[in-house]
């Protein structure tokens, strides 16, 4: 009952942060900061949405997992956001690996990665070559613990031009003990 009433005040307010924000349109000197008011009214009508909107989806007793569980999605989806505007597509990681596209799916960063290699052995040994590091290292690299301490799995999907693929690669945190 509590978390109802809390997200019914937040949409509320998300309307009165929008209602304000709608009125630089036509009183400019009523209000300072219109629009920033118009878009923090947005963004608290999209996330009581979403939370109202996960509780049901995720079919939890009360909101509060339901509202972990977004977080974490919503999290993973901002961070793969930042690091593709950091990093210009497709990425030439080395002379064997390109990365091609960084994405979320649910509470994972997903990297995927292309391989170069001529035969299938060639291939076998590049995804070996990544996983081994990724198992031995991957727990002690700064970024990925980062991330893993906001709940996030760290996975890489990698491909071939010649269509061959393998299993993603998966890192959670439990894996590194966080």
């Amino acid at each position: 009952m509590i978390y109802a009433v809390v997200l019914a005040l937040i949409f509320m307010a998300g309307l009165y942060l929008l209602a304000l924000g709608m009125g630089y349109f036509y009183v400019p000197l009523a209000l300072s900061g219109k629009r920033s008011m118009k878009i923090i009214g947005i963004l608290f009508l999209a996330s009581t949405l979403e939370a109202g909107g996960a509780w049901f989806a995720f079919k939890t007793a009360t909101p509060g997992p339901a509202l972990a569980l977004t977080a974490q999605y919503a999290t993973a989806l901002i961070a793969a956001k930042i690091m593709q505007y950091r990093i210009e597509m497709p990425y030439e990681m080395s002379s064997e690996l390109v990365l091609e596209d960084i994405k979320s799916y649910q509470n994972r960063l997903v990297y995927v990665v292309a391989a170069r290699a001529q035969s299938s052995q060639n291939f076998i040994a590049v995804t070996e070559t990544i996983r081994n590091d990724m198992l031995a290292g991957g727990c002690k690299r700064e970024d990925y613990r980062a991330l893993m301490k906001l709940g996030l799995a760290i996975e890489m999907d990698i491909h071939s031009s010649n269509g061959w693929g393998t299993d993603p690669l998966l890192l959670t945190p439990k894996d590194c003990k966080l």
